[in-house]
This record gives structure tokens, C-alpha cells and sequence, in this order.
């Protein structure tokens, strides 16, 4: 017999990953399993509430290709 477990379930359950950090990275994974074309980096800047969305923007620009 098989069950399946989902991987919010599982993280959950057999990790020591706290619930509340799960639920609020886990609408990213989803995003990023629908949307090929990855995270928005608006949705990141208000994520992790940054004041100065120019300077992120300065760094994502100069430091990844």
C-alpha cells in the first residue's frame, strides 16, 4: 500500500523546518512550479521588505547573468 504525501505535508511532518517559514516560502516553490519563467522580483522585494527596490534591482542586475 502506497500513500501519497504532498512535499508541504512532508516538510511539515519530518522536518524541523518551522510551519510558519514553510507557509510563507512555499507560495514561491508554487509560483515557480507554474511559471517557468520563475519568481517576480517585485513579489521578492515585498516578500523581504525592502525599502529601496532600485538597489536590489542594481545587485540581481550586476551579480547574476
Amino acid at each position: 500500500m502506497t500513500y501519497n504525501i504532498s512535499l508541504i505535508e512532508f516538510l511539515k511532518t519530518y522536518t524541523a523546518i518551522s510551519n510558519k517559514f514553510i507557509d510563507s516560502y512555499y507560495k514561491f516553490y508554487e509560483i515557480c512550479e507554474t511559471n517557468k519563467f520563475g519568481i517576480e522580483a517585485s513579489k521578492v522585494i515585498k516578500y523581504l521588505g525592502l525599502t529601496y527596490p532600485k538597489k536590489f534591482y542594481e545587485r540581481l542586475r550586476t551579480n547574476f547573468i
